[in-house]
């Protein structure tokens, strides 16, 4: 894993000529449990996380609309809905509300 993300932290430096520098911790190391992820960017302790909604639950309910959960829309249902039926508006809509902006990955 750590060589995607040396490869894609190296691309976004290529690609934004050196106007955006990506430096990640793993969970493990950064001592942030992934359900504590939406608060720690919201209250500006981490810039960013890499998630998956269901963890904010206990913040809200719809949080687990934007994942994919068994007996839920297969991954290509959820990024159509997501991209083209106004899931991404709603979801970054919810974000705002606990402070965060949040954009589909993976």
């Amino acid at each position: 894993m750590t060589q995607v993300l040396d490869r894609f932290t190296q691309r976004v430096h290529a690609l934004t000529q050196g106007g955006l520098n990506i430096a990640y911790e793993h969970q493990d190391r950064a001592g942030v449990k992934a359900q504590d992820l939406l608060s720690e960017v919201a209250s500006g302790k981490l810039d960013m996380a890499h998630a998956t909604a269901y963890y904010w639950t206990r913040r809200s309910p719809a949080f687990n609309f934007f994942s994919t959960v068994p007996f839920g829309m297969l991954p290509q249902e959820h990024y159509a809905w997501l991209r083209h039926g106004g899931g991404l508006e709603l979801w970054q809509k919810l974000a705002a509300t606990h402070g965060v902006h949040v954009l589909p990955c993976g």
